[in-house]
This record gives C-alpha cells, sequence and structure tokens, in this order.
C-alpha cells in the first residue's frame, strides 16, 4: 500500500524562491523526522526507495529517483517514507507499507508531529527581523491518495481528506448525538422555566381529562424529576461529545474514505 501526500512549500515573508533541499530536510527533522538516506550505507538505503516505489509504473521510477531529496523514517510505525521534490515550491510524501493500517498510522503520525511542531500553519510575524527572515511552512493538500500494491497501477484505491475543522467533523460523525444535545437542553430550559407556571393547567388536564386525582405538590415534583432527567441527559451527551471532539482533534486527524465503504 502506497499513501501519496502533496504540499506547497511557502515562506512567511510571502516572497517566491527556491527552496533547497536542506531546508526542506531541516523542516521534517524539527518534526522528528530524520534523514536516513545520509545515515544508511548507499546499498540499504536503495533497497527502501526501492521497496516504497516497486509498484509504479517503471517509466515513473526513474523520473522520481531523481526528486528523491530525503528518506524519512517514522518510529511510531517503524515504516519509511520519501520526500521528493516534484517542483521548485512543491514536494511529494510518498508512505509505503505493508497493509492498510500500517499505512493510514503512518501518515497519520506524520501529519501529527508536523502539525505539533506548528510546521503547517503560517507563522506570525512579530519584529521586523520575523519581516526579514522566510521561515518555511508547508500548505498540505487536503486529498490524499493512498494506492494499493498493484504493478503498474496509479489510480487511487481510496481518499483521506484532512479534518481541518474537528468541531464540524465530530457533527457529521455524531449527528445522532449533537441532535440529542440540543433536544435536551432546550427541553430541560423550558420546564426549568415554565413548571411553577404550567403546573395547574398541567394538574388539570391528568385530573378532569384522565381522572387520576394527583395533587399540585405530586404533579409538580414530576415536571421537576423529568426537568432534571433531560439536564443530566444533556450533561453526559456533551461531556461524551467533547470526548470524541477530543479524540478527533487529536487522533484522528485525517478522514478516510475506506472505513465507509467497509
Amino acid at each position: 500500500m502506497r499513501i501519496v501526500i502533496d504540499a506547497m512549500l511557502n515562506c512567511s515573508t510571502g516572497i517566491q524562491k527556491r527552496f533547497e533541499d536542506k531546508e526542506i530536510i531541516a523542516l521534517f527533522e524539527i518534526a522528528g523526522l530524520s534523514n536516513r538516506l545520509t545515515e544508511y550505507p548507499p546499498e540499504m538505503a536503495d533497497k527502501y526507495i526501492q521497496t516504497i516505489l516497486e509498484e509504479m509504473p517503471a517509466e515513473l521510477v526513474e523520473i522520481e529517483k531523481h526528486q528523491i531529496i530525503m528518506l524519512g523514517f517514522e518510529s511510531r510505525t517503524r515504516q519509511h517514507f520519501l520526500v521528493s521534490k516534484t517542483n521548485l515550491d512543491s514536494i511529494a510524501i510518498r508512505i509505503g507499507a505493508p497493509t492498510v493500517g500500517v499505512a493510514v498510522r503512518t501518515c497519520e503520525n506524520i501529519y501529527l508531529r508536523l502539525k505539533h511542531k506548528n510546521l503547517l500553519i503560517k507563522p506570525k510575524i512579530k519584529t521586523e527581523e520575523d519581516k526579514q527572515t522566510c521561515t518555511i511552512w508547508l500548505d498540505i493538500d487536503e486529498d490524499i491518495k493512498a494506492i494499493e500494491r498493484q504493478v503498474g497501477h496509479e489510480h487511487p484505491t481510496f481518499q483521506g481528506r484532512i479534518l481541518d475543522n474537528p468541531l464540524f467533523a465530530a457533527f457529521v460523525d455524531n449527528r445522532g448525538e449533537a441532535f440529542i444535545i440540543a433536544f435536551t437542553f432546550v427541553i430541560s430550559m423550558a420546564l426549568f422555566l415554565s413548571t411553577p407556571a404550567i403546573t395547574p393547567y398541567f394538574q388539570h388536564f391528568l385530573n378532569n381529562h384522565l381522572h387520576l386525582g394527583f395533587d399540585e405538590l405530586y404533579v409538580r415534583g414530576s415536571l421537576e424529576r423529568a426537568t432534571t432527567g433531560f439536564f443530566l441527559t444533556f450533561i453526559f451527551s456533551t461531556v461524551n461529545f467533547f470526548i470524541r471532539l477530543v479524540r478527533i482533534a487529536k487522533h484522528k486527524p485525517i478522514e478516510w474514505n475506506l472505513y465507509k465503504q467497509a
């Protein structure tokens, strides 16, 4: 399984420039992703490169090899990846892994490493020195391509989408929970504010139409217990939604349509 991440290189000052290979490599090293291209013996490095590129069409392999500037290593999944300079201001990150799950986790780990080091947002310019200093940051394409292991096959098998807005993603993934939160909040507030006023009318309805014979104190207590029940449901649902939101924001930065199709 191969995953390809396309990204644009940007300068904090806004100027267009030719980015040197060492500048790009330094960007990944800040995120804790070292360049094994210089650490490994040439034969070993070539072996890992060939493994990642082995399913690419033959005519593209040689072109890709000339564009490689870095052989990276993601320590959590223990998988290698390539960084290729596809243009003066753009790169491609190619991840090779034996299974879909490992490839997906490697991709997410690389993204999170870059994100946590603030390498995916434009640095703030606070001083005059900042205006003169070009700090590189990456603008990653929100659509990530995943290509299964099939020689000569270069069409995406499934795709990933970067979740720029965790709150919206949590809402989409948990529509039912969001509805319960809104519904229980509205009902609990409505009962809380109106219980003293509606108790006599509710008692009249129960006694005259249903012939239940409840006194006012009992009816009011029932409405207050119902208010408490709705409000507790609102609290528990909100906490559960918040936990899922944090999980998405920290551990699920990319949504893969593979799981929707499964």
